[in-house]
């Protein structure tokens, strides 16, 4: 009688944990270019039920999903995003980065992503003569998102594709003209950076043999005064 018991608590349990984790509940958001523009008519992709919302005009933003799944946020002109809703909150500020592009800035406006253009281009200006990178963790995350064709895994900077099976297939790496490795790029300080640029094989003979797989050029600040 006990184990009877002792079963249907476990089934009880079981049923409203299921119950729980599988139930809908609202989340919202704002979404916005250089943490201060919205961003209106971006998409915003449900992974359990493939429904797409967009932003309004203000760049918010509100759909029913899952607890722990993905939601994918892409503009034209912009990196996609994408965010677990890990249920810490209920609603999410989003940060999108323009695409590493000359027609970017082009193709969100014309797209119908930005309301205020004027002040738009006019902080494009500013950050690139200015550029602050301090919000990102490390310069990984900055070379993803300024260039998303480049692979970051095996301790390396992949700028094309898989085409060695023996030989090295990483990126070499130069902060300051100087060649480091893997590990002084990941641990320099974010806020030091000035610029990083990618140069593929076809752009990097200068470096001779070393740049067959490409080069990962970091100028930071510092370097840029001397």
């Amino acid at each position: 009688m006990k184990k009877l018991n002792v079963y249907g608590l476990l089934i009880l349990f079981l049923f409203i944990f299921s119950s729980s984790y599988g139930q809908k509940k609202t989340f919202t958001g704002t979404i916005f270019v250089f943490d201060s523009i919205p961003v209106m008519n971006a998409e915003i992709l449900i992974s359990s039920s493939k429904q797409i919302v967009k932003s309004d005009s203000e760049g918010n933003f509100s759909f029913e999903g899952i607890l722990n799944e993905k939601i994918k946020i892409s503009a034209d002109g912009f990196v996609n995003e994408s965010q677990k809703l890990t249920g810490d909150s209920n609603f999410y500020k989003v940060n999108l980065n323009l695409k590493n592009s000359k027609k970017s800035q082009k193709l969100a406006i014309d797209s119908g992503h930005i309301k205020d253009s004027d002040q738009f281009s006019t902080l494009i200006l500013y950050f690139k003569n200015n550029t602050d990178y301090s919000h990102y963790t490390d310069a990984l995350q900055i070379i993803k998102d300024k260039y998303p064709g480049v692979r970051i895994e095996d301790n390396g900077v992949i700028i094309r594709g898989r085409q060695s099976i023996n030989g090295p297939i990483n990126a070499i790496i130069e902060i300051d003209g100087i060649i480091v490795d893997f590990d002084a790029l990941t641990s320099l300080p974010t806020a030091t950076i000035k610029n990083i640029k990618i140069l593929t094989p076809s752009s990097s003979g200068m470096y001779g043999s070393r740049g067959g797989n490409g080069v990962v050029v970091v100028k930071t600040k510092q370097g840029v005064r001397k």
